[in-house]
């Protein structure tokens, strides 16, 4: 996965030869194995985010500032189709599995509620 700046303007400038204004890449990390399923910024660490796969059991925190492994994982039973941080808590998740949903403590590595579909 790449993560770029972008500024404003930078998209239209950037068609224009010899432009400076070019998106510059931030950071480059392997994420997972597999296909993506979910990405989350935290709205409380700027450099924090959570990605899942639906294909594997990991759910990968990465400080983008230190690229060469994740800073947590959680591993799951199974795969995730989404992650989602908590607006309101710097330190809770949600996931969603299917018609099953799980909120996490992620300093703590488990999960504190699940809700299944009946």
């Amino acid at each position: 996965m790449d993560i770029y700046e972008l500024s404003r303007g930078s998209i239209a400038s950037s068609t224009r030869a010899g432009s400076n204004s070019y998106p510059h890449r931030v950071s480059r990390f392997q994420s997972h194995a597999r296909r993506l399923s979910d990405l989350s910024w935290s709205s409380h660490h700027d450099n924090l985010l959570v990605c899942c796969s639906e294909l594997d059991s990991l759910v990968n925190f990465w400080d983008i500032r230190q690229p060469t492994k994740p800073c947590q994982s959680l591993d799951l039973a199974f795969g995730a189709g989404q992650a989602k941080f908590s607006p309101h808590h710097d330190s809770l998740l949600m996931t969603s599995h299917g018609c099953d949903l799980r909120l996490w403590d992620y300093r703590v590595g488990r999960d504190v509620r699940e809700w299944q579909s009946q």
